[in-house]
Formats: C-alpha cells, sequence, structure tokens
C-alpha cells in the first residue's frame, strides 16, 4: 500500500507546536495551522485497511497518522475505548463476512488490549489450575490470537497488542515505540491494568490467585508504564510519534 502521503513531512515533525482551548492541547503547525489545514491531493480509493482495538488505536494522533499513512484506503476503524478482546474477536468475524465480497485488497491490523473487558475473555481458559491471574490472562490472550489467526488465515493481517505484552508472536506492539523509559520493565508482565477486574474474581471462589501479590506486580507494571516519554498521565500515547513508527514498520 506503498503512496504519496498527505503530509509530504511526518506530521510529528510539521505539527509541534502546543496551543491551549479551554483546557485541551491542540498540535499546531510552524504556522499555527491544526492537522487538515494543508494536505496533498488524495487520489481514488485503492484499498481497505481495518483496524480494531482499544483506545490506543481509537485516539486522534492515531487516526490522523492512519490517514496520512494510507490515503487511498478506506479506513475501517472498529477500535473503541475500553473495547475488550472478545468483542474485537467477534466483530471482525461479522465484518469478515461482508469485507470478502469487495473488489478491494483489505490489510487487517488487530491490536489486542487488556484480559478480562470482556466476561467472554474468562470462557477461554479453565482457571482451576492457576494459581497467577497473570499466567491465567496470558493463556486466554494465546487462545485468542489462536482463534483470530484462524478467522484471518487466508486474509493480509498483522495480529499484536496496544500495550499490554505481547505473549503470541514476535510481532512489535504501539509501546514498544512510546520513547525512552526512565524505569526498569517488571519481571513479570501483566495482561490487566484495572484494579475492579480483581475485585470481581475475588467474589468469585473459582479464582485462586494470590491477590495481594498479583496486585503488587500490577501496580509495577503501572509504574513502568508511566516511565514512558512519550506517554501521558492516562497511560496513552501523548505524541504523533509512536504511530508513525509503529505504521512504518509493519508489513502492510
Amino acid at each position: 500500500m506503498k503512496t504519496q502521503k498527505i503530509y509530504s513531512s511526518t506530521l510529528s515533525n510539521t505539527f509541534n507546536r502546543y496551543t491551549n482551548n479551554n483546557g485541551i492541547k491542540l498540535l499546531r503547525d510552524k504556522d499555527g495551522h491544526s492537522f487538515g489545514w494543508k494536505y496533498n491531493n488524495i487520489d481514488s480509493f485503492k484499498n481497505v485497511f481495518y483496524i480494531s482495538g482499544c483506545s490506543w488505536t481509537n485516539e486522534n494522533f492515531c487516526k490522523r497518522v492512519l490517514l496520512n499513512h494510507y490515503p487511498n484506503s478506506v479506513i475501517l476503524n472498529r477500535s473503541i475505548g475500553g473495547q475488550g478482546n472478545s468483542m474485537i474477536i467477534d466483530l471482525l468475524e461479522k465484518d469478515l463476512d461482508l469485507l470478502s465480497n469487495t473488489n478491494l485488497k483489505v490489510f487487517y491490523l488487530i491490536c489486542f488490549t487488556e484480559v478480562g473487558r470482556n466476561i467472554k475473555d474468562f470462557s477461554y481458559v479453565n482457571p482451576k489450575n492457576y494459581t497467577s491471574s497473570h499466567n491465567y490472562f496470558a493463556d486466554i490472550l494465546c487462545e485468542q490470537y489462536k482463534k483470530t489467526q484462524k478467522i484471518l488465515s487466508k486474509q493480509k493481517h498483522y495480529i499484536t497488542t496496544s500495550f499490554v505484552n505481547n505473549c503470541f508472536n514476535k510481532n512489535f506492539k504501539i509501546i514498544d515505540y512510546c520513547g525512552q523509559n526512565s524505569n526498569h520493565k517488571p519481571v513479570t508482565p501483566v495482561y490487566n491494568y484495572s484494579t475492579g477486574v480483581y475485585n470481581w474474581m475475588k467474589k468469585n471462589k473459582i479464582y485462586n490467585f494470590n491477590f495481594s501479590k498479583d496486585l503488587e506486580i500490577v501496580n509495577k507494571n503501572i509504574d513502568w508504564m508511566k516511565g514512558f516519554t512519550l506517554i501521558d498521565n492516562t497511560l496513552h500515547p501523548n505524541s504523533y510519534k509512536p504511530y508513525e513508527d509503529f505504521f512504518s514498520n509493519i508489513n502492510v
């Protein structure tokens, strides 16, 4: 899908001035113009770029980089803030039926998020043999990957995660491009950062986890995420650059 981008220079170089509008930071170019004021011509659509994930791929930074990188593609972004992996998979299956009938070439990018955002996630693996929630979640994510890989076996695709550990293949994650980190990476990666899920599991006696120990590991991972130079206090990328670097390094 190589083509002329809508901005001749990278967005991170073009829009590097911050202005404040009612508490909202806006990026502008050297002349004070925001995204969309100047752009190269957009030719006819030749492809479909399908992407699904959580808020990390629903961010405006991500959407604008997608448009800039793939101006000749129909961008079908199914990402939703807070969306879970089971919903990502279910929507993909239904969308594939429709997209398989188009004459355009389709590329699928799936960026899995935290495990446990949908109750359906817990149906993938039986928890009775686990004493660590992190190992349990990792195996759920691996099963979700296997199912998605099977769904997309005949399609051009790239499957990874946005910010949680990728335990199923060697594909790069968006967080890999979020700059330097002042904190040490914890030995044990986590797949859910929400204490709400842990409170729910505590009430369900089938989970034989050491919750105090697991939550301690979660907090260490949160501190590690906060150390990235290009991640803000909401634990999301605060720049175009992570997305520019990520999309430049996947084979579309």
